[in-house]
């Protein structure tokens, strides 16, 4: 994914990079965030695969595409929680909005886990 894109919430600007979380997905964030934490800027993670799929909408693309992205849109804003606003070169804006749910962002190695600890609380064996 280019970088055209800048967390913008609460009054924080800032451009935002590229993260993997501790179960390795990849995710964007504010700088302000990932340094001084949520005190200083009240930006959330976007999944990366949720960016490129409100991209590839916004353009009205089956599928992301990097060149089309680089080619149309200037920036890419977060406004507010939960919303992304695409600005394209010729000054035009649309807005976006994205939700994942927390049983969407589980990989099976997650899951697996989850239900490996759940096996030994149950059988008296507490956490590992």
């Amino acid at each position: 994914m280019a970088r055209p894109f800048h967390a913008a919430s609460g009054g924080c600007i800032s451009s935002a990079e590229l993260a993997l979380t501790k179960y390795e997905r990849i995710v964007w964030i504010c700088n302000t965030f990932n340094t001084y934490g949520k005190d200083k800027c009240g930006s959330q993670q976007i999944p990366e695969s949720v960016l490129m799929e409100k991209t590839a909408e916004v353009l009205r693309m089956g599928e992301f595409d990097a060149a089309a992205l680089k080619a149309s849109i200037a920036e890419i804003t977060v406004p507010e929680r939960n919303r992304l606003n695409f600005r394209f070169h010729d000054g035009h804006e649309v807005p976006a909005e994205w939700y994942t749910t927390r049983r969407d962002s589980w990989t099976p190695e997650m899951r697996e886990s989850a239900r490996q600890k759940a096996l030994a609380q149950h059988r008296g064996e507490g956490y590992n």
